[in-house]
């Protein structure tokens, strides 16, 4: 594993972090990243997390187009759809004229329902991309029994179940990362810095690139999130306000120059220096030099010229399964054959070499 693993913490109403990571999609997808994972339950597979997420999209759709019905019945006239508005007019708008008890959850699903479209949309295209999609979450049971209770009991049911879903989360995402070329998440601010610390446990801090882009609205309109809810949960240098398309752009520029970045081998070494870099050589009669990462983690780079088929050594190193991948670096084309220093790869290499 050498891709670094992304990690998109959210607001989960704000639209700004899946859109960013809709638009970031395809890159990911070119670089090497074959796994999405999701604050959702752990035990539904990509077709039962697409129809979950299509009957909670019609259901609030349709609440929408009741509320609308009281509401012209009362005389209320919108410039604006009914999420586009403030939380707490959209609050008070609902329990006025449509639900003086459920006024906090439908404001909430209402709220939350252009982010659920694009995440659906995101899931959809990571299918295209042939992205496993993943949910990490505690089982679906235990997951919709708090997620489905009302605004007051649910905000302690979440802080009772934090510790274990945070558990669940991390420890998730550290087997993905071991199983997987590269792991893109998703998940709620509120969690990143347990997810993190958890994290570290098994995967080397220079690994783990953790952001969350959001935009300049707030829940409260009177209360600064960062300085509220969020303050203790979400570092300033991991905060990127994104106001405008120019600034989503920069942002994704900045975050594929992290990913090549962690990915820059620090240190290289003779070919001699590493056994099975000797191997490699032998068997693809090509030289293979050595390079360390940050993670201590040695790879053999072979650069991809016309006399070289790095599509048929890639295939044959799969059979064994030594893991590669192919890295774009200063206009130049690598086959990295990862972690030769590591045991069961440097088994594995033996293996090939000796038929």
């Amino acid at each position: 594993m050498a891709l670094p693993m992304v990690l998109f913490f959210e607001r989960h109403w704000d639209t700004i972090p899946k859109k960013v990571l809709k638009k970031l999609l395809t890159a990911l997808a070119e670089l090497g990243y074959d796994t999405l994972c999701f604050e959702r339950p752990q035990n539904l597979t990509f077709t039962e997390n697409i129809q979950s997420m299509q009957t909670g999209i019609d259901f609030v759709r349709e609440q929408i187009v009741q509320a609308k019905s009281f509401l012209v019945k009362a005389g209320v006239k919108l410039d604006k759809e009914l999420w586009e508005l403030p939380f707490v007019e959209l609050c008070n708008i609902l329990q006025e004229h449509v639900s003086s008890k459920r006024y906090m959850e439908l404001a909430e699903l209402i709220k939350n329902l252009p982010g659920h479209e694009i995440l659906l949309e995101i899931m959809n295209e990571a299918n295209v991309h042939e992205m496993l999609v993943l949910g990490t979450d505690i089982n679906e049971d235990h997951y919709y029994s708090i997620v489905s209770q009302s605004y007051d009991t649910r905000i302690t049911a979440l802080k009772d179940s934090a510790k274990k879903r945070e558990m669940t989360m991390g420890m998730n995402l550290i087997g993905d990362y071991q199983q997987r070329k590269g792991v893109a998440y998703l998940g709620g601010a509120l969690h990143s810095n347990a997810i993190i610390e958890i994290l570290k446990k098994g995967i080397s801090e220079d690994q783990i690139l953790a952001y969350l882009p959001h935009s300049p609205e707030n829940l409260m309109p009177d209360e600064n999130d960062f300085e509220g809810a969020l303050k203790d949960f979400v570092p300033m240098d991991r905060r990127f306000l994104l106001r405008t398309e120019a600034d989503v752009d920069h942002f994704i520029a900045r975050l594929l120059r992290d990913i090549e970045v962690s990915n820059i081998h620090t240190v290289s070494h003779h070919p001699q220096s590493n056994s099975h870099a000797t191997l490699l050589a032998a068997k693809f009669k090509h030289p293979f030099e050595v390079y360390l990462r940050q993670s201590c983690k040695a790879d053999a780079r072979l650069e991809v010229k016309d006399e070289v088929n790095a599509e048929a050594i890639a295939a044959e190193c799969k059979q064994y399964n030594i893991p590669t991948r192919f890295h774009l670096f200063k206009n130049k084309k690598y086959l990295i054959v990862e972690d030769i220093n590591t045991k069961e790869v440097a088994t594995n290499i033996r293996k090939m070499s000796a038929v």
